[in-house]
């Protein structure tokens, strides 16, 4: 059980299957993401009379894999880094019925950040959902079954056997109603908080929308209406995350005339960059794994030649390796 290990992002392998190597490439290739894992078949260490043998594969397995060079969000705690103090903060907002907002550049690991927090609720027993804005099946949609888009989402993420109403019956008239209703079936259902977050906020936020009624007419303000009304009389069901670059959502004071139903609503803040104490650990913690050492003065400079953004910060020690 991996719980009860110190160090949780290497393992050895010993297995009875000669052809461990290949199946465990194929695995590798298909999750970047995976602990480190140096394998050996029983055959080859009972018979092999190599004494370079052991060396060799630490070699192949261990060193020569870059650690460096992730391109996707992180989904798993092995290669995260200087960011949990964040995630935490904003689980005990959850916890503390109050909504959040986190925004930041580019590559500067806010989907990673969304991933943990989801991490820890899962781990304290409660659930969310992901709903990622750029997706066209969403920002294409109207607001009404846009809010149909996120119950169907949480309950089919979670896998929860419960009746909720049908994306027919979520018309402009009955959507606020019914998504009222099945967000508390499936908060008895799920006996837990729900956090609703919402990924790449632009794409649905008013005036930069690529969709047009999102863009231009009321879309937003209908579903921003919809939620914190229903937040408001259900607090200890649900809240939600708003995530993007972009905080123009709660900065407009008026939508098309109207008060902005999340104007100074929501607290938020910026993914601030790394300092040097978080670049040390990212790269003295990767670079130790793969058999690569810094001086210290190196991870200052890394933290003042690339802003202490995390990414670029691989990238250059990626291509160090």
């Amino acid at each position: 059980n991996s719980d009860f290990r110190i160090e949780k992002s290497i393992t050895i392998l010993l297995s009875k299957d000669d052809n461990v190597i290949e199946r465990l490439r194929d695995i590798l290739k298909k999750d970047q993401e995976y602990q480190v894992i140096v394998p050996f078949s029983y055959t080859e260490i009972l018979k092999n009379d190599d004494s370079f043998f052991i060396r060799n594969r630490f070699k192949d397995f261990f060193y020569s894999r870059d650690l460096f060079s992730f391109q996707n969000p992180l989904k798993k705690d092995f290669y995260f880094f200087g960011r949990k103090d964040l995630i935490h903060n904003i689980v005990n907002r959850h916890n503390s019925n109050e909504n959040s907002g986190l925004f930041g550049l580019r590559k500067t690991g806010k989907t990673s950040i969304v991933y943990g927090v989801q991490r820890v609720l899962k781990n304290s027993g409660q659930i969310s959902v992901y709903i990622d804005c750029q997706n066209p099946s969403f920002h294409m949609s109207r607001w009404n079954n846009a809010l149909w888009f996120v119950i169907n989402a949480l309950k089919t993420e979670n896998n929860l056997t419960c009746k909720i109403h049908s994306d027919s019956e979520y018309t402009k008239e009955k959507a606020s109603l019914f998504f009222a209703k099945d967000i508390i079936t499936i908060n008895k259902k799920a006996k837990g908080k729900i956090l609703i977050i919402f990924d790449e906020i632009e794409h649905i936020t008013y005036g930069v929308s690529p969709s047009p009624h999102w863009r231009n007419d009321n879309d937003f303000l209908f579903f921003w209406q919809s939620l914190r009304s229903i937040y408001q009389s259900n607090q200890d069901i649900f809240s939600y995350l708003i995530v993007g670059t972009n905080p123009k959502c709660v900065e407009l004071p008026s939508i098309n005339g109207t008060d902005n139903p999340i104007f100074n609503q929501i607290a938020y803040q910026y993914i601030p960059a790394f300092d040097l104490t978080q670049t040390k650990e990212m790269v003295s913690k990767l670079g130790g794994i793969m058999g690569l050492k810094f001086d210290d003065i190196i991870y200052g400079k890394l933290t003042e030649d690339f802003g202490g953004h995390p990414f670029l910060i691989r990238l250059v020690c990626s291509q160090i390796h």
